[in-house]
């Protein structure tokens, strides 16, 4: 009996530690099963799992001290040993809210002392009349950033694994709540709410575990653009500077197109299709996605939804895209392309358009379409979280990419 009480002990006492912390790593195994409970569970009650722990190792340990030879004895000094390190290893070097710290010194600049380059990918919020630009490059190592935008707390997120921005109204339980990165869920950043506990889901804004389970997070429109293609429309605006105390964890020198880029060989069908990226759409609960790739080698595509006729246009810097309602004055306007000029014209007035939406000549001069919301990240991603989306089909796509 002594036996099996110190080796349940030691299991439960070494299993607390790697659990707790495993379970939200990105490791297929474990990703592509539902451990959320059993995860927080332990999370949240791995004080008193460690008592059980040592309760039950207690007497074994005792009575080995006590009653056996040396050599036996000397035998617990590299198995506590081992959980020392084990211990520190797993809540103070692969702990995600260890390894990515929060910005310890956020700044934003205007343009004119901006230092951030102009063709860097930012995430865009525009809200209570004041315009910001967050660097994915910035946002993607920190995973989020908290600020306040005319009032409003936000909660500015970048899963780097899926490649999904989201932006949320930082309010829990009617107070301004703070957040931390807890790890993954279905490859997917999770954050807990210091105040009440919850797990979120970056995705989706949905607490998938504690008191405020089930419960959403309002989501706050953003755009995923360059920050020129910002400025054209909000040339106001401020943009988020680095935190010195990363600025090499950054590595703004490097292109951050590779944000763009599969790690995946086309001739892999099955992986290139869960990594591909795709431009993912909801609309009154119905969800679509459509292929980037699509999206590069014809710069717009036209496509009805079930209540709203969408254009999804591509600006020259081949990153900035932007999904908009091509419903103008009661009529659903059809486009075509003009030469390689760039632009579009609608078949309906023969007017000119850009791919900012805005009509430039014609009889539509000076207006804009309304845009909609939009995300860029992963097939896989968007399809884990949005399984009844309808993929976009384009019969005249003159492309030769692997369709999803």
């Amino acid at each position: 009996m002594r036996v099996f009480f110190l080796v349940a002990g030691l299991l439960l006492l070494f299993g607390t530690e790697v659990w707790g912390v495993y379970s939200l790593m990105p490791f297929t195994d474990i990703q592509e099963k539902e451990t959320t409970a059993i995860t927080y569970f332990f999370h949240h009650n791995i004080l008193w799992l460690r008592v059980l722990a040592l309760v039950l190792i207690a007497y074994p340990v005792y009575y080995i001290v006590r009653y056996k030879k040396i050599w036996q004895k000397l035998l617990l000094l590299p198995v506590f040993a081992g959980y020392v390190i084990v211990f520190y290893y797993f809540n103070y070097y692969m702990a995600p809210a260890q390894i990515y710290q929060p910005v310890q010194v956020k700044t934003f600049a205007p343009k004119n002392r901006n230092k951030i380059s102009s063709d860097k990918l930012v995430i865009g919020v525009a809200m209570n009349g004041i315009a910001k630009a967050y660097p994915i490059q910035i946002v993607g190592y920190h995973h989020q950033v908290a600020d306040t935008i005319g009032g409003t707390p936000v909660l500015i997120t970048y899963c780097t694994l899926c490649r999904s921005a989201r932006v949320y109204n930082a309010v829990v339980e009617g107070k301004p709540a703070n957040f931390v990165l807890m790890g993954l869920n279905n490859f997917n950043s999770v954050f807990e709410d210091k105040a009440t506990k919850s797990w979120w889901q970056q995705e989706t804004g949905v607490a998938i575990a504690g008191p405020m389970k089930d419960k959403k997070l309002e989501e706050i429109p953003s755009r995923q653009v360059t920050l020129s293609s910002w400025f054209k429309e909000y040339p106001e605006a401020v943009i988020m500077q680095p935190d010195s105390n990363y600025l090499a964890a950054y590595g703004l020198a490097n292109n951050d197109r590779a944000y763009f880029r599969l790690k995946y060989m086309q001739a892999n069908a099955e992986e290139y299709k869960s990594k591909s990226l795709v431009i993912g759409v909801l609309y009154n609960g119905y969800a679509k996605a459509y292929d980037w790739e699509a999206l590069t080698a014809t710069r717009f595509l036209e496509d009805s939804l079930p209540d709203v006729s969408v254009l999804l246009t591509l600006e020259t810097d081949n990153a900035s895209f932007h999904l908009w309602n091509r419903k103008v004055k009661g009529y659903v306007l059809h486009f075509e392309r003009i030469g390689n000029t760039g632009n579009i014209r609608d078949v309906n007035t023969q007017s000119t358009w850009n791919m900012q939406g805005a009509c430039i000549d014609g009889a539509l001069q000076g207006t804009q379409l309304e845009e909609l919301q939009s995300y860029l990240e992963t097939w896989k991603s968007w399809n884990a979280f949005h399984p009844r989306t309808e993929m976009y089909k384009d019969k005249e796509a003159e492309t030769s990419f692997i369709r999803l």
